[in-house]
C-alpha cells in the first residue's frame, strides 16, 4: 500500500479513510486486478487521490482519472507525483481532473 502524508486542511477529502484502505485490499486481490487489466477506472470525490494511485501501483495497464473539487487538485497531483516511482507509467495511465 503506497505512502501519504494526511492533509486534513483540505477538507474532508484530506486523510485516508478506513474505506479507501478496505478497497485498496481488495484491489489486492489477483481477481479483482485481473478483471481491471486495460481498464479505464474513474474515481469520483477522489479526495487526495491516495486510492487512484493505489489502484493504479496494483493493477497492470489500467488508466486512473481521479477527480475532486478545485480544492482538492493540488493535494491529488502531490499524491501522485509522491508515488510515481510505484506506478510504472504514472504520466501516462494517472490523470488529476477537476
Amino acid at each position: 500500500v503506497l505512502p501519504l502524508q494526511e492533509d486534513w486542511t483540505a477538507g474532508i477529502g484530506g486523510g485516508i479513510w478506513s474505506t479507501g484502505v478496505a478497497m485498496a485490499k481488495y484491489f489486492e486481490n489477483p481477481a479483482v486486478s485481473e478483471k481491471l487489466k486495460n481498464k479505464h477506472c474513474l474515481e469520483l470525490g477522489s479526495g487526495n487521490g491516495w486510492l487512484g494511485a493505489v489502484l493504479a501501483s496494483i493493477v497492470e495497464d489500467c488508466t486512473v482519472v481521479v477527480t475532486d473539487t478545485e480544492d482538492h487538485l493540488n493535494l491529488m497531483r502531490k499524491t501522485v507525483e509522491e508515488n510515481k516511482e510505484f506506478i510504472v507509467n504514472c504520466d501516462e495511465r494517472v490523470k488529476v481532473k477537476k
